[in-house]
């Protein structure tokens, strides 16, 4: 078995919407169309579903099904009789269950840790925009600030 991750092929329209098409040899297999509106959950779901095995228009049928991520993981585990139809296309349960490891696995990702810490009332007497950790000075604030860096994420 080879290796396929989606790879369709998209054109633009002019009114903003994406064509999104799988080729083969002697034409074209599926198309659909992503409207400009569902243009982020379609490039979330392709970056969620880079190294899955599902076929190429499904993320673009899922984009303009759902909602949000969560709703696409729903729609691919409503199987009957061992599919799921999305946009009037049924999709095995390999498929579907491929397509919610993925977004199981992107959702339970290690998360960013994002420390905020209060300011000081003393600063240094600047003449521009500096970050603000250069900003503070005394000793108050470099505690704060060493904490902060010390149990936050870069």
């Amino acid at each position: 078995m080879t290796d396929h991750t989606p790879t369709p092929r998209e054109h633009e329209l002019p009114n903003g919407d994406l064509a999104v098409s799988s080729h083969w040899v002697w034409g074209v297999r599926d198309a659909t169309t992503v409207a400009d509106a569902d243009r982020p959950l379609y490039r979330l779901l392709m970056d969620v579903l880079a190294d899955a095995h599902v076929p190429d228009c499904m993320p673009a049928r899922l984009a303009t099904a759902c909602e949000e991520l969560v709703d696409a993981r729903d729609t691919v585990m409503n199987i009957e009789r061992g599919v799921v139809d999305v946009g009037n296309v049924g999709y095995g349960m390999s498929y579907c269950h491929t397509v919610r490891d993925a977004i199981d696995a992107h959702r339970d990702r290690d998360a960013l840790r994002l420390v905020a810490v209060g300011c000081s009332g003393s600063k240094h007497d600047v003449a521009g925009a500096v970050p603000a950790k250069d900003l503070y000075r005394r000793s108050y604030w470099t505690c704060k600030r060493e904490y902060g860096e010390t149990i936050g994420d870069e």
